[in-house]
């Protein structure tokens, strides 16, 4: 098979590959595969074959539809059209368990182990041998060292799963999928979380799974592990197979173009002048939270009237540095300076009484309370401003509200109605002009304009790049590189945890972008 049509940059436009998908008996067979959710086409007519003992990528950035696919071949989900087999035989749409004693074994990204039990109670959860109607612990004991000793892996039966590293975990996971004798293995983003010792750990198990004929679908947006671990490739791009490739033809360029698309036109720059001062400095910044990608000696300034982006696929650590500024998330080590002050140990409260400003990515669970009015949102955390301990200065509250709503255009039944009578855009308005109502320095907002409409999420992008007029500064994150073509001063891409490498405007370039997003590293 040959490398095929590089890129499918229309959504008029149908890519075709050179060769057939299915000219290669498979181990999976997807044909004509869509699904829709209202309005989202999260899936146009994919086609899609693994050979048998084969470890076969899928990329994608985040909401190409890779999740779709996959959930369609566990069964989990039922296409609008189309199907799936497994060794040939059709899936029954909306039947995990038909999917699992088909041989499809799903290790997720996030894990479904269960932390206070050991590694041989996870392991045959669900299908524990029993004698005389208890669980027979012996021969469970057993049938997991058997799985252990044929996997050659250091795994003892009796830990409890909580206390091991992540790696490790997730070999349980893989574990458990080999005792329901799967033959088809799909692993969602499966190094995503791992340290490159752990990661190399993961494939060389992968290895001795393929040479033992187990069907290995690798789904992931990093390239590198593509390049140095897969047989063959399918790169999906909003909703649709943007290119089929093989290691004897494939090239690294042409796999990143795919994944990202044709080059956005980068906007005019600010007219706004850096002053060189730095607002906020990061030091050496590590993160060791049991959940996500952890930072590893992130460093990072942003200076006066600057605007900053930081860019990378999801999961890449953005949320966690986002979150790491605001103080939502502890620092292991390393420092953070903001105003020439030591804020690293300050708390939530206090770093918003110095003026940094946070605009979450989850609206609806940590940006507001749906059943509170739109007065009463707008001054959350800000309590203290409008009355006493006791009692709260309702008349200051109104007009509080009623000045924000008119600046903002913030369009509904009234400051006194719950917010959640407000559509998405204007409660978003709401919890940019309750984040930017006290001239903050410093404004961190992650994935701000995510679901609005074109008009206000222009209005958003206005109210941010308005903060440095005042000699403020804005860290950003997005998931549309176009938003932060237009936006930033500055983009700084993060992968692994790391800092990659950072791009200054005039010179946003998608391809070097798209390589440190994917690669980790720009062109050599």
């Amino acid at each position: 098979m040959n490398s095929a049509t590089p890129s499918a940059p229309d959504a008029e436009d149908r890519p075709m590959s050179n060769a057939s998908p299915h000219a290669i008996p498979g181990a999976i067979e997807v044909r004509g595969l869509t699904k829709r959710y209202g309005a989202t086409l999260a899936n146009d007519s994919i086609d899609l074959a693994v050979a048998p003992g084969e470890i076969h990528g899928l990329l994608g950035e985040n909401g190409a539809g890779k999740s779709t696919v996959v959930h369609a071949i566990a069964g989990v989900l039922r296409p609008d059209e189309g199907g799936v087999r497994i060794h040939g035989r059709p899936i029954e749409p909306e039947s995990p368990r038909k999917a699992l004693e088909a041989g499809v074994g799903l290790v997720a990204q996030h894990f479904s182990l269960v932390p206070t039990l050991t590694v041989w109670e996870n392991v045959v959860l669900g299908r524990e041998p029993l004698s005389w109607g208890l669980i027979d612990r012996e021969r469970a004991r057993d049938r997991t060292r058997r799985l252990i000793d044929r996997l050659t892996v250091d795994l003892p039966v009796d830990a409890q799963v909580g206390d091991l590293p992540i790696g490790s975990r997730q070999i349980v996971e893989i574990l458990k999928a080999l005792d329901r004798d799967a033959s088809v293995l799909m692993l969602d983003e499966p190094t995503s979380t791992l340290s490159p010792v752990e990661a190399g750990r993961l494939f060389a198990l992968l290895g001795q799974l393929r040479q033992g004929g187990t069907t290995i679908l690798l789904v992931t947006h990093r390239i590198t592990d593509i390049l140095e671990h897969a047989d063959r490739a399918t790169v999906l791009r909003a909703g649709r197979v943007a290119l089929r490739a093989e290691r004897a033809s494939w090239s690294e360029a042409e796999l990143v173009r795919a994944i990202v698309g044709d080059r956005p036109t980068a906007a005019e720059p600010g007219t706004e002048e850096l002053s060189g001062s730095s607002i906020l400095r990061v030091v050496d910044l590590t993160t060791r939270e049991p959940v996500g990608q952890n930072l590893e000696k992130v460093s990072f300034e942003v200076g006066e009237a600057e605007v900053v982006g930081l860019a990378g696929v999801a999961g890449n650590g953005q949320e966690t540095f986002v979150r790491a500024l605001v103080g939502l998330v502890p620092a292991y080590s390393g420092q953070i300076v903001f105003r020439n002050e030591d804020v690293t140990r300050a708390t939530v409260g206090e770093r918003r009484g110095s003026g940094i400003a946070y605009i979450p990515e989850d609206r609806h669970g940590e940006g507001l309370i749906e059943s509170f009015s739109v007065a009463d949102n707008l001054i959350l955390g800000s309590h203290a401003d409008f009355g006493t301990l006791t009692r709260i200065d309702h008349e200051a509250v109104r007009s509080h509200a009623d000045g924000l709503v008119e600046a903002y255009d913030v369009r509904g039944p009234g400051p006194n109605a719950p917010i959640a009578q407000l559509s998405g855009g204007n409660q978003q308005k709401v919890i940019v002009a309750r984040a930017l109502s006290n001239e903050p320095r410093l404004v961190v907002a992650a994935q701000p304009t995510r679901g609005l409409d074109l008009a206000a999420a222009a209005e958003i992008r206005a109210r941010l790049r308005g903060v440095t007029q005042n000699g403020g500064c804005v860290v950003v994150t997005s998931a549309d590189l176009r938003e932060l073509f237009d936006l930033c001063d500055r983009i700084v891409v993060l992968y692994a945890g790391r800092i990659a490498g950072q791009v200054l405007r005039p010179d946003f370039d998608l391809d070097r972008i798209g390589r440190l997003m994917t690669l980790g590293q720009s062109a050599a």
